[in-house]
């Protein structure tokens, strides 16, 4: 049977998350109980933020080791937004922070040009260069996103981004499968129905 954990650390729009999740499995919940991490069929970390706040109130509410214990478990793990960065071995946020360390690579700052029409942070819809995945998005239908940020991720590896888009030329990773891990640097949960066959897709791995 499913058990759909989604991880409370006190940052995130964890309603809105909860409500997407709910449409395809009613047993979800959200928590920061060590056990009811440890026993989730599927566990979802999301995250609205700075890098900074996101892991200190992981290591305070102490959730980093049972998301590690999770994470090294093979089973399914959704990062969102700021929730996918935290996984990261270190972001430049604010400073240098060191993360959970469970995806080697950074998180760096998008720079755009200077006469750039662009706008940072980026808030909207981006349409994504989608690969062959274990995530099947319908054909003939734009892969097109909500996003917030102003940050991105950059894997050690880079066979792991699946997902990405173009701001002044530059590929932003945004959707990355590492393993059992899946993360989004887009907002799945905003993202119409599309974003809804992501969560369907990932709750049935």
């Amino acid at each position: 049977m499913r058990k759909v954990v989604i991880v409370d650390y006190g940052l995130g729009n964890i309603l809105s998350v909860k409500n997407a999740f709910s449409m395809f499995e009613k047993n979800t919940l959200v928590s920061n109980d060590y056990m009811e991490i440890k026993n989730a069929s599927h566990l979802i970390v999301p995250g609205v933020g700075s890098f900074s706040e996101g892991i200190k109130n992981l290591k305070k509410k102490q959730l980093d080791l049972p998301i590690k214990d999770y994470f090294n478990s093979e089973k399914p793990i959704l990062g969102i937004c700021l929730g996918l960065q935290l996984f990261f071995s270190s972001s430049e946020e604010f400073g240098h922070h060191k993360g959970l360390d469970l995806i080697k690579g950074e998180v760096v700052r998008i720079n755009k040009y200077k006469d750039s029409n662009e706008k940072l942070p980026i808030i909207g819809w981006k349409d994504l260069l989608i690969e062959d995945c274990k995530i099947n998005f319908e054909k003939n239908i734009k892969t097109t996103f909500y996003f917030d940020h102003s940050y991105m991720v950059k894997p050690n590896n880079p066979e792991i981004i699946k997902g990405q888009y173009l701001f002044d030329e530059i590929s932003v990773p945004s959707f990355i499968i590492n393993e059992n891990f899946i993360g989004c640097q887009f907002h799945p949960e905003k993202s119409g129905k599309i974003g809804l066959n992501l969560i369907n897709q990932f709750l049935n791995l």
